[in-house]
């Protein structure tokens, strides 16, 4: 965790990891996205998760990020009017593989690569496709999905587009905070 209290980082990374996933989203399914009550709208929900929880991670400490992705998700529940409690369980592995794979990637490829300038939001991406895959069959089996296959093609573009969206909006968001570093300790 970088000691700062500093917003403007926070703020660039949070935007950007959104906007990267609102712009791949609208290439990809057009105006859909902002419909809360289709599946492309996870793409809205996981970018804003996704960015929020790195930058908390990041500047503000792992209490603060599980904290605040705690609130998100019980607003979240609140947004789309989730009225059964079987879909809460879907909901929170969404919101779960949003957070394990932001805490795997800062923790052991942002830190552990530093000298990688560009690229690491490839990484990213395996590590968000890997996570959500293995909590969604594991969901299947649990509640006995016949065709486990199913939910794993019908997510599989919203899955990718939302790590290489996420993990560019970090990375840039990274390397625009790096630079502004150096020029400042230069």
């Amino acid at each position: 965790m970088e000691k700062t209290n500093n917003i403007i980082p926070m703020i660039v990374h949070i935007s950007l990891g959104l906007i990267f996933c609102i712009l791949l989203g609208i290439v990809f399914h057009g105006t859909e996205i902002f419909n809360v009550g289709v599946a492309q709208f996870q793409i809205i929900v996981s970018g804003i998760t996704g960015a929020t929880f790195y930058s908390l991670l990041k500047y503000r400490g792992i209490k603060s990020a599980i904290s605040f992705h705690g609130i998100l998700f019980i607003a979240f529940l609140f947004i789309s009017q989730v009225d059964r409690f079987t879909l809460v369980i879907p909901h929170f592995l969404l919101f779960a593989s949003i957070g394990i794979s932001i805490f795997v990637y800062e923790r052991y490829i942002v830190r552990t690569f530093p000298s990688f300038k560009f690229g690491k939001f490839i990484f990213l991406a395996v590590i968000y496709l890997v996570c959500f895959s293995a909590l969604t069959l594991v969901y299947g089996l649990i509640i006995k999905i016949p065709n486990l296959m199913y939910p794993l093609k019908v997510q599989f573009d919203i899955w990718i587009l939302v790590a290489i969206g996420l993990g560019l909006g970090l990375e840039i968001a990274e390397l625009k905070y790096k630079a502004g570093k150096e020029k400042v300790g230069s």
